[in-house]
This record gives C-alpha cells, sequence and structure tokens, in this order.
C-alpha cells in the first residue's frame, strides 16, 4: 500500500515545486528604469495647446511635450487621461540641462 502512494505524492510535489519555481516576476512599469538620452541642442519652445472640454469629471489634462527621435524633436500633443486611484496631481515632465546635454524628466502622477 506504503509504495503505490509514492509515485503519485511525488508526482504532486513535483508538480507544485516547478509551478511555484517557474512563476515569473515583473516589475512595474513605474520602477523600471528608462535609458537617459542626451542631447546637445535645446528643445523649441512649447506649442500652444488648445485645452479642449474634459471628456468627464475627474479627468485631468495632460499638456504636450516635446521627445526626441531619430535628430529632431517631435511634438506630442496634450490629452486628457484619468489619474490613477490615490492620484490626482499630475507632475509635468520636462526637458532639463545639465553637463551633459539635454534630458527628459518623464511626468507623473503624484
Amino acid at each position: 500500500m506504503k509504495r503505490t502512494l509514492v509515485g503519485p505524492i511525488a508526482l504532486c510535489s513535483l508538480f507544485v515545486f516547478t509551478s511555484c519555481a517557474t512563476r515569473t516576476y515583473h516589475r512595474s512599469p513605474r520602477r523600471a528604469q528608462a535609458r537617459v538620452v542626451y542631447v546637445d541642442v535645446a528643445p523649441p519652445d512649447p506649442v500652444v495647446e488648445v485645452v479642449t472640454v474634459a471628456p468627464n469629471a475627474g479627468y485631468v489634462w495632460l499638456p504636450g511635450y516635446y521627445r526626441y527621435d531619430r535628430g529632431t524633436y517631435l511634438w506630442v500633443g496634450g490629452r486628457w487621461e484619468y489619474p490613477p486611484r490615490g492620484r490626482t496631481v499630475w507632475v509635468t515632465g520636462r526637458w532639463q540641462r545639465s553637463d551633459r546635454g539635454w534630458h527628459w524628466v518623464s511626468g507623473r502622477w503624484n
């Protein structure tokens, strides 16, 4: 009787162990470190945008910004976004000057 239970118990134990061992944990996108790109040329002045009416109550306007792509600055238009739970203030991204050149500091929810 003992011999017949060893196989199934060992198989179940192996299954439970491997299912735990193969689980993959992903980092939150907020915690992922973005690659910093330095640019020698300052970004142009921001585009004056027309802010439309919010789609619903509680939405926050995220202003547009310049992104750097293939040697040139491209304007990304602003948009309305609903804040994540517990976050209500948007800290706008900005181009910041350093000794190495200009680099982008991403916006975030506080």
